[in-house]
């Protein structure tokens, strides 16, 4: 006689050692495949556990705790730590994935439980392995699921609690132990202290608990030591509030900390029932993830009232075709066409996409299942006797059906399977490439080799040079400042404190209760003028810039003070066109190449792939590098604005080089593109006018204001537009910075008296 051990279906390959080797085999696919440095996923967590965030922190306590060891590493270490440790989180996420499908009871209808009839109605054929990989590939190859696994980020963590959960609920099925209630519970609710998300998942959670627990569920016991583990997940709301008003990072109480804290997580939950179209976007997206799991839980009967041999064939056709939508929905899903969550139109356009990894997680779950189903009811013999002749099986004539459809489901998985790596993986690669390390690279070239001030207010920037730095050796030669951040008297601390030779503490009792006033802040620079050296990572405008002006080197700028004698920064002189046009030609041959590549829209007359036509019947298309985009704006804002340098130095046709260079890394960058028909224009010799009718909001395209233009494009040579520009920077209280385009519009259309005005202007008011 058999004993427990040989019996027991928990002790199989499938459930007990499959999951453990699939999350080992992903570990290494994502390693292979990680993001070695920062990037625009994790560059945020990587300045935190570097030090370089000077605000207290008071989100995502779990993972705080969980990274907290990070911040012992040396800083050139931190971004591959971090990565390992999504690509960690990640694995261990598609293990327990493995073992929730493994153990999910393939008993739902009577045509499961005719031909399985093992313990918890595990899967027992000889194919029972396939439905775990086949989840764990469906899940683990999803290009949102790939990226986050390869570069670090709490979203990958916070999925990881939310897979414990599911797999505790799965495991109380076989062991009823209430631990695991407890324990999910407490999880829960720290989760909730994390994500959002797991508010919205709260009524499904609890919903999961009656189905399992019955009416032992409305025991008091048992409520009232769930509603205490809930609670203390929930504590975890507690704990960075009061570390932040306990380190005196900033001056912020407890009870400010908190009421941050839960504001940020409940505006999100608000907006789902203020905004009706993210409701019904959200519920749309739940028909390839939340409704299959429903349909998973519930327990069909073979027939509804028509107990006829034509209405239970006509029953089990629709059980069958039911489930085979949507296996093939939850799979269609993770190819990511146009109504999946990464690329969800309606929420694109309201600028609400995030994750949606738990959606993703439940739809893998789902395939999963729906695999393991297809392969018992059409892969096994039903166990159906003869009335007449006790222990004789009637012979099923659909056998030959039975295994075409058999045959027909592996030939589903290998086609799947097939095509989300040659989708992904070009995208992962490109994805975690070298882009922002060139870009890195390349700033810190240029910056002097005895150190200095740098400043910027794109925090993108601001961290890859940082991270640049730190990998040469040279961070701390350099002290990076977030000028967007000056007004606010703790940073002054917070800059004083890592700096204290380079940042004085200047800052008094009364500007630390009501804030810096800018001229403190102009005057604070210009004093650091005189011991420093002050570089800005990328060309701006603001009321820094009444009293310095930008020296263009390369893809940084050095701040020089404006002469005393006149409101215009002076024009490069030969040997800085010549450098700055050295290194143009450098950075072209290193970086430009790839992102052009990347940017250009592909040649509809060049005959498709075999896979690509695939891709296309299914309305899934390949999305650019993100790293290109992101670095091809970096460089077009700067090539634009030497390019505007050199124009006004009369070097038009190197002007026209560079604006066409910049419209190459970035076509939407529409300066660049006004300012290379303006230098065409020059060339041909045109007489030059104003029309300020050009420069309407209607010619921004995207943009919401001039402002924004400005900031994303660098500035224009075009008379129209510069001298609205200068009108806008005159409005603004910008009078010194006004002068320079209203006297390039005189330059170029001496004869418009509106520009000699306004320049007037401009030096009564300064």
């Amino acid at each position: 006689m058999a004993t427990k051990e040989q019996t027991d279906p928990r002790n199989n390959f499938t459930p007990r050692i499959l999951p453990w080797l699939l999350a080992a085999a992903v570990f290494v696919v994502y390693w292979l495949t990680l993001n070695h440095w920062v990037s625009l996923f994790n560059y945020q967590a990587v300045a935190k556990m570097s030090g370089w965030i000077w605000q207290p922190e008071v989100y995502n306590p779990l993972f705080y705790l969980v990274t907290f060891p990070f911040r012992w590493l040396p800083a050139a270490q931190i971004p591959v730590a971090l990565n390992l440790f999504s690509a960690g989180c990640a694995a261990l996420t598609l293990g327990l994935l493995a073992r929730s499908v493994a153990i999910l009871p393939q008993d739902r209808t009577d045509a499961q439980r005719e031909r399985e009839h093992s313990s918890f109605s595990f899967l027992t054929i000889g194919s029972a392995w396939l439905p775990p990989v086949f989840a764990v590939l469906v899940c683990g190859l999803q290009m949102t699921f790939w990226e986050q696994a390869t570069n670090c980020t709490s979203e990958m963590f916070e999925l990881l609690l939310f897979a414990f959960v599911v797999w505790s609920l799965l495991e109380y099925r076989l062991d009823e132990r209430e631990g695991r209630l407890f324990l999910a519970a407490t999880v829960f609710g720290a989760g909730m202290t994390e994500n959002w998300a797991m508010v919205g998942f709260l009524p499904l959670f609890l919903t999961a608990i009656i189905w399992i627990r019955g009416l032992s569920f409305f025991s008091l016991r048992f409520l009232s030591r769930m509603f205490l583990c809930g609670l203390v997940g929930l504590m975890f709301y507690l704990l960075l509030p009061l570390l932040a008003s306990l380190s005196h990072k900033v001056p912020v109480t407890f009870w400010e900390a908190l009421k941050v804290n839960l504001f940020s997580e409940l505006s999100y939950v608000k907006v789902f029932f203020v905004r009706p179209e993210i409701r019904k976007s959200v519920l749309l997206l739940s028909i390839a993830s939340v409704l299959p799991v429903v349909v998973i839980a519930v327990r069909w009967r073979s027939s509804f009232g028509d107990n006829s041999k034509l209405g239970l064939a006509l029953t089990s056709f629709m059980v069958h075709l039911i489930q085979a939508i949507l296996l093939f929905i939850c799979v269609w899903v993770a190819f990511d066409p146009p109504f999946s969550p990464r690329n969800f139109s309606l929420l694109k356009q309201i600028g609400f996409l995030p994750p949606f990894l738990t959606f993703y997680y439940l739809g893998a779950l789902s395939v999963g299942y729906f695999t393991g189903y297809f392969l018992l009811i059409f892969g096994k013999l039903a166990e159906a006797r003869s009335r007449s002749r006790p222990g004789r099986t009637i012979p099923d004539p659909w056998q030959p059906l039975n295994r075409l459809i058999f045959a027909g489901v592996w030939l589903f998985v290998a086609f799947a399977v097939t095509g989300l790596v040659y989708k992904n993986l070009p995208q992962i690669r490109s994805a975690n490439d070298d882009t922002f390390k060139t870009f890195g690279a390349l700033v810190a070239e240029n910056l002097p080799a005895a150190g200095g001030i740098c400043l910027s207010d794109d925090s993108r920037r601001t961290i890859l040079v940082q991270a640049a730095l730190v990998r040469e050796g040279r961070a701390g030669d350099y002290l990076l400042v977030d000028t967007a951040s000056l007004a606010v008297p703790a940073y002054h601390s917070y800059l004083h404190k890592t700096s204290p030779r380079r940042w004085p503490d200047t800052i008094s009792a009364a500007e630390q209760t009501n804030g810096i006033p800018p001229l403190h802040l102009i005057g604070l620079l210009a004093m650091l003028a005189r011991t420093n050296e002050l570089y800005y990572l990328h060309p701006s405008f603001g009321y820094y810039f009444e009293q310095f002006y930008l020296e263009p080197h390369g893809l940084v700028y050095k701040l020089n003070t404006l002469p005393d004698t006149t409101l215009l920064p002076p024009l490069p002189d030969k040997n800085l066109i010549a450098a700055n046009e050295a290194f143009w030609a450098r950075a072209e041959k290193l970086a430009f190449e790839p992102i052009i590549r990347s940017l250009t829209p592909p040649d509809l007359d060049t005959p498709k792939s075999f896979g690509d036509k695939l891709l296309t019947l299914f309305h899934v298309t390949r999305e650019p590098n993100p790293n290109a985009g992101a670095a091809g704006a970096f460089y077009s804002r700067s090539l634009n604005f030497w390019g505007v340098q050199a124009q006004g130095a009369s070097e038009l046709k190197a002007a026209a080089a560079d604006f066409e260079t910049a419209k190459a890394v970035n076509p939407d960058n529409l300066v660049a593109q006004i300012n290379l028909d303006f230098n065409q224009s020059l060339q041909a010799g045109q007489i030059v006018t104003v029309d300020l009718s050009k420069a309407t909001a209607d010619k921004f395209g995207k943009y919401r204001s001039f402002n924004q233009v400005l900031t994303e494009n660098g500035p224009f040579d075009e008379p129209s537009f510069t001298f609205e520009n200068g009108v806008v920077l005159m409005r603004g209280g910008l009078s010194r910075q006004a002068a320079a385009p209203f006297e390039r519009v005189h330059q170029l259309a001496p004869d418009n008296l509106p520009a000699r005005l306004w320049l007037a202007q401009c030096y009564l008011a300064s």
